[in-house]
């Protein structure tokens, strides 16, 4: 049955940002011990997203963030918002992107090809390999990206980037 294949359609509604990655770090990493954990997003940062979608981006590259670091070490989520205008001509640079940085061993070079093809995973225990294939489709679909940005024996940084339609602030937020 081909309707079973076809993803669910979206659910857009406005979501907090930084109440969505509380929770998510709340559930993944403020549980292990050895991690510093550091999340500097505006509170006042409302996305129009299919909130179930993007919990499970996050979800998924926070947790992947947190496996990298069984010794423990720091997490850092940011986010930085380039209003319409601001970006210039490159209308790919408008909107918010949301970093997840980590100070793990990095990413293997032999997965680094295969890294957001479904069934690649690391030597991630009871890992699918799906979380970054899924991940990045989810993105796709608000109109987005998501991107390995940098990897090393320092650590990686994934990014989610989402345009500016899916981004607003609220009156009366923080600057």
């Amino acid at each position: 049955d081909h309707a079973r294949n076809r993803p669910r359609p979206l659910q857009i509604t406005s979501v907090n940002l930084r109440g969505l990655v509380d929770e998510v770090v709340a559930d993944i990493a403020a549980p292990r011990a050895g991690l510093d954990l550091m999340i500097d997003i505006d509170p006042a940062w409302i996305l129009a997203v299919d909130r179930d979608g993007m919990h499970r981006v996050l979800t998924n590259i926070v947790r992947n963030a947190v496996r990298a670091m069984p010794a423990g070490g720091r997490l850092a989520v940011t986010a930085t918002v380039s209003p319409e205008g601001r970006g210039g001509s490159d209308s790919r640079r408008n909107g918010v992107t949301i970093a997840v940085d980590d100070t793990g061993d990095g990413v293997p070079a032999r997965i680094l090809d295969q890294l957001f093809k479904p069934f690649a995973s690391g030597d991630i225990e009871n890992g699918t390999g799906l979380g970054l294939a899924n991940s990045r489709e989810i993105v796709r679909r608000h109109g987005g990206e998501v991107r390995l940005a940098a990897t090393g024996a320092e650590g990686s940084r994934f990014e989610i980037h989402l345009p500016a339609r899916a981004v607003r602030r609220v009156a009366g937020g923080d600057t």
